[in-house]
């Protein structure tokens, strides 16, 4: 039942998010803010329907559980599509919108057809942490290229969007301070990121080094953030600019975790990611 309770928890706070944030933007006429919380709103249904499925396979029933994981999967990917159109639309120069934005928000569109057609494995275990037998399943990819696709996809496209916001919020105060945090604290993420995630199968990281290697290097990444933030004139600027970028990554990040392990702890980080989201939203410069 506590999966249950964590889907319920992230269709509220982020339905009521994403309501507040369109209210918002209605007021002040702010139409890119729409654009928010329209994803925010395609993301709620595809976690609805993670709900409805968590349901379903508690009766055994796998395909009616496939069908729907499909639908919501490939919801969920065109939801962050529409999320990162915000960004793109709303925070980043033309040219680099055409020269990013177009091969990302095709890589996107293709991941979700291919959530619909792609051939994958079934997993069929008990879900961590709950206090009576909940099954859950896992539906990862069974071509290695498109499972690879689909984790870079997930960690870098994100993170060139956090690229985006710390170089936006430090560009007035030092044009090299901005290609630095804009370009080092996402790397380093990426690569720390990557660093703890093992291959599914196998108990080897991605990037093949020990787990703590890339916990050290996630650390740093982290601490570069914290020092962006710390040592910046304009902190709030920074802050909002951060949080905006860690939220927006958030929305689409966890599912990984909700693919190759445990649905639970990724619909956490949706959660978080929408609260962070409103959190930059509302902050005065």
């Amino acid at each position: 039942m506590l999966t249950l309770l964590v889907i319920i928890f992230n269709i509220v706070i982020l339905s009521w998010i994403g309501l507040r944030i369109l209210r918002k933007s209605e007021k002040t006429q702010y139409k890119s803010g729409k654009i928010l919380a329209l994803s925010l709103f395609v993301i709620v249904f595809a976690i609805f329907t993670y709900g409805v499925r968590s349901i379903v396979i508690q009766f055994g029933a796998l395909e009616a559980d496939l069908i729907i994981y499909r639908i919501g999967c490939m919801i969920h990917t065109l939801g962050f599509a529409i999320a990162l159109f915000f960004v793109y639309k709303e925070f980043t120069p033309k040219l680099f919108a055409w020269i990013t934005g177009v091969p990302f928000m095709t890589i996107l569109f293709v991941l979700a057809l291919l959530f619909l057609f792609a051939p994958v494995n079934t997993i069929i275990s008990l879900s961590p942490l709950e206090p009576l037998d909940f099954l859950m399943t896992n539906y990862p990819f069974v071509w290695p290229w498109l499972s690879q696709l689909f984790l870079f996809s997930c960690i870098g496209v994100p993170l060139v969007v956090l690229g985006i916001f710390l170089y936006n919020s430090l560009k007035k105060e030092s044009k090299l301070r901005a290609f630095f945090y804009g370009i080092i604290s996402p790397v380093l993420l990426f690569l720390g990121l990557l660093g703890i995630f093992v291959i599914p199968g196998s108990s080897e990281t991605i990037l093949r080094l020990p787990f703590l290697v890339g916990a050290l290097i996630l650390s740093l990444a982290l601490m570069s953030l914290l020092l962006a933030i710390v040592t910046a004139s304009e902190k709030r600027k920074v802050l909002k600019g951060v949080l905006y970028g860690t939220g927006v990554a958030l929305l689409i990040i966890p599912g990984i975790l909700c693919v190759f392990f445990s649905p639970i702890y990724a619909r956490i980080g949706y959660g978080i990611g929408g609260i962070m989201v409103y959190r930059a939203f509302g902050m005065k410069i």
